[in-house]
């Protein structure tokens, strides 16, 4: 490997060719969004900045792809259940302008706003703007859990959850996994995929209207 980066929005330190570079970075926000199973082909080396995208932008992103592409999401509303984050307060403090967050987090479910969705419509040029979305911060330690609630333009009611399967077998082996045995979160702790499809808890009013957990 010639060139390793450990990378956040406070500061980076990147190793090429034996030198140890420091510095601070923000990724632009303009820069070219690359999420594994789904456009990484498209990656090339002229490319200067690149995001990998959030964990909730790689778990929401393959599973639309493959609902949408089988049954067409003509519109949908997406809730993010995460664990408690680095920026979070142990107590209650001060935090700016953002009074949530300034409130203690195992003390309380803290609603927060998510770019997961914008960034589905970047690299599914088609969903663009057909989705959003809030998320809640819970007293966990890890693991989250999506909650994407879609109006589908074919009904697809009863096999769903074969194409959710088929598609998790191949072509996304590895990177979407369907599961339909009872779970809860700490059983996703030691998962390799960017997203697990949690078929028993999956939902459907009708063949148009359905809650997909994930």
């Amino acid at each position: 490997m010639d060139f390793q980066v450990e990378l956040s929005k406070f500061k980076y330190q990147a190793t090429y060719q034996n030198k140890t570079l420091e510095g601070h970075h923000l990724c632009p926000a303009d820069a070219p969004i690359f999420v594994m199973g789904m456009n990484h082909k498209k990656y090339d080396n002229s490319l200067k900045s690149v995001s990998n995208a959030s964990y909730a932008t790689k778990c929401l992103i393959p599973l639309a792809k493959v609902i949408h592409d089988n049954s067409g999401i003509m519109e949908g509303l997406m809730t993010i259940v995460h664990a408690i984050t680095g920026t979070l307060k142990t107590v209650d403090g001060p935090f700016g302008n953002l009074w949530c967050d300034g409130q203690g987090a195992t003390q309380n479910i803290i609603p927060a706003s998510t770019g997961a969705v914008k960034a589905v419509g970047k690299i599914i040029l088609v969903l663009n703007r057909k989705l959003t979305g809030i998320a809640f911060h819970v007293s966990t330690s890890n693991m989250s859990v999506i909650d994407l609630t879609c109006h589908l333009e074919k009904a697809a009611k009863y096999d769903m959850k074969k194409v959710v399967k088929q598609a998790s077998e191949s072509p996304l082996k590895g990177i979407l996994a369907y599961a339909e045995h009872q779970l809860v979160s700490y059983d996703f702790i030691s998962g390799t995929h960017s997203s697990t499809f949690d078929a028993w808890n999956c939902i459907a009013l009708d063949g148009h209207f359905v809650k997909l957990i994930f």
